[in-house]
């Protein structure tokens, strides 16, 4: 009979909930699909209650499988949590980690990571890379970083990454254009206003490029800039709107010196990312958990105020016996 302390079946529910297809979780899982239902069937079995019901397009829940997913993933990032905890206390926490990260996410997010792990851990020296999310990526696969905070899209197949975090893109405007968090917009909204962007290549501008392409939209582009302090500069002075993440912008938007509203078919996905043939220390391990555990928090306190938690994220830079060529961390 399956029991709640099955982290296994847990996690593949949750791929089951995110994609509401038991073949789409099934793929995600790396699992067949009549494997994935009898962990659904053992769950169910186990808890005495129907939790999914299955329909012509897929299957969607009950009731008891809302409340087991609304749960699911907090039991799981605690149980990854103690995991970490104990195996740190196994390896003492020293050395050094360098950690990338992309600039739209070090005030909100890194920052402030790096600050309590330091105070934590004062045997720890923090190196910090700072660049795009491709940039980022080629740094953890040249060796120069153990890990980084990336946007997905920018995955490469020596990698393991780990989606944690999505949230939707902003447009960005002068206060008095009063664009509010709780009003989305439409990409054609943007149309006929000039816009400061970053330039490529960037995340974001792939993203808004590739759906301007996808509309048949073509932006009008006042200005090109290499980071968001200089995009917010030419916002605050009329020059035209931008298009931003929330954790870009959040000083300058809770402050009132600019607005913002989500683009609604604009999206994008945060991930650790590490070396798969590289062994994370005890110092890697608890930093990446760090920063994760970090960001989800600041969802949870609505700090991160249109960021939403992926269905079965956990700890994403996880220590692994190590493999049989060498490495190192």
């Amino acid at each position: 009979m399956a029991r709640l302390t099955d982290l296994r079946l847990l996690r593949n529910f949750l791929h089951v909930c995110e994609a509401s297809s038991l073949a789409t979780a099934a793929l995600r899982a790396n699992l067949s699909q009549p494997a994935i239902s009898k962990q659904v069937a053992a769950l169910e079995a186990g808890l005495g209650v129907r939790l999914l019901e299955r329909h012509a397009r897929g299957v969607r829940l009950t009731a008891a499988g809302e409340a087991l997913r609304d749960r699911a993933a907090g039991l799981l990032r605690d149980a990854e949590r103690v995991a970490a905890e104990v195996g740190a206390a196994a390896e003492a926490i020293r050395g050094e980690v360098a950690v990338g990260v992309v600039s739209s996410l070090r005030d909100l997010l890194v920052t402030p990571a790096v600050a309590t792990f330091l105070r934590l851990h004062p045997d720890v020296r923090v190196r910090v890379l700072e660049g795009t999310s491709r940039a980022m990526r080629d740094a953890v696969l040249a060796g120069r970083a153990d890990f980084a905070v990336i946007a997905t899209g920018e995955e490469a197949a020596p990698l393991l990454t780990r989606t944690f975090i999505g949230e939707p893109l902003l447009a960005i405007a002068p206060p008095e254009a009063a664009l509010r968090l709780e009003r989305p917009l439409r990409l054609a909204d943007l149309m006929g206003r000039p816009l400061v962007l970053v330039s490529a290549p960037n995340s974001i501008r792939t993203i808004l490029d590739t759906a301007l392409s996808r509309q048949g939209l073509r932006a009008e582009v006042r200005a090109e800039v290499e980071n968001v302090a200089t995009a917010m500069d030419l916002v605050r002075l009329g020059v035209g709107w931008s298009v931003f993440t929330y954790a870009a912008v959040a000083r300058v938007l809770l402050q009132g010196e600019v607005s913002a509203a989500p683009l609604a078919e604009l999206r994008i996905n945060w991930a650790l990312t590490e070396a798969r043939e590289r062994r994370a220390s005890a110092a890697v391990t608890s930093l990446g958990a760090l920063i994760e555990g970090m960001a989800l928090d600041l969802i949870g306190r609505g700090s991160w105020a249109t960021a939403h938690c992926i269905a079965g994220a956990g700890i994403a830079v996880a220590r692994r016996p190590a493999a049989s060529a060498p490495g190192t961390s």
